[in-house]
């Protein structure tokens, strides 16, 4: 047994004291850490890009059931009627406009037609929602509270939870896949190198190959969970810094086996 740890205590200690692994550590780390910024950075590219396109778009109105502060809240630009619409459309002056002819019709006019989800088509699906229920006599206000109430649901699961455990089964299994790749060929690496080590020498002749063998795969290994782990560390701060842009919540997927 002390020969063993003799062997695992040189192995963790020489990795440990290597600039090459406290470096790559630190690098990884920080490239960890900033890619849990990249949704962040998008939100900020998709907020301006809203903002730019909010102030292109036109709408004419050929009905009164919808009234131009409806649109205007929204950032549409109203036109008096469709041909000085067109008219901005085809000078570049809007990128797309919309005749709103009721409730269950309205025309749209492109100079280029974009690939992409249309902006108008969503706002007019609410603009019409309220109006419809405005139209049955149907406060506005409480339809909207009584939807966002959250509904009260509990899990009485009798035996194990397999959804839960499985996106942490995932988890493990990357964790165990990284391991081995990477840190297998760290282990190889070193005992190739240590060939002409006189301290490896001195502990290939005192040691049984037994103690040999797990000692510098546990050393390793024990040292490779630990970088492992300050990624993970680093990714989580970086995640929690961030997290408003991510949309969802980690920790519901860390709940192994919850129980009611």
């Amino acid at each position: 047994m002390n020969k063993f740890s003799t062997v695992f205590t040189f192995e963790a200690k020489s990795l440990l004291r290597k600039k090459s692994f406290i470096i790559t550590t630190i690098i990884l780390m920080l490239i960890f850490f900033s890619v849990s910024f990249i949704p962040r950075v998008i939100t900020l590219f998709t907020k301006d890009s809203k903002q730019e396109e909010s102030i292109h778009e036109g709408v004419v109105l050929l009905t009164d059931e919808f009234s131009q502060e409806d649109f205007i809240g929204m950032d549409y630009v109203i036109y008096p009627d469709e041909s000085s619409m067109r008219a901005d459309i085809e000078a570049d002056v809007i990128s797309s406009g919309f005749v709103v002819k009721g409730v269950h019709a309205y025309d749209l006019i492109f100079k280029d037609r974009q690939i992409g989800n249309i902006r108008f088509q969503d706002d007019f699906e609410i603009i019409r929602e309220n109006r419809i229920l405005e139209m049955m006599g149907i406060d506005i206000h409480s339809y909207r509270a009584a939807l966002s109430t959250p509904i009260d649901m509990h899990y009485d699961i009798l035996g194990s939870d397999g959804f839960s455990n499985y996106p942490m089964t995932y988890l493990f299994i990357f964790i165990f896949y990284f391991l081995v790749i990477f840190y297998g060929n760290v282990i190889s690496s070193s005992v190739a190198r240590e060939k002409g080590d006189r301290t490896m020498e001195l502990l290939i002749t005192s040691t049984d190959s037994n103690s040999l063998l797990f000692g510098k795969v546990l050393g390793a290994g024990l040292i490779g969970v630990l970088q492992f782990v300050l990624l993970i560390l680093a990714a989580l701060l970086g995640y929690y810094i961030n997290k408003d842009s991510f949309g969802f919540d980690i920790s519901q997927f860390i709940q192994i086996g919850t129980k009611e």
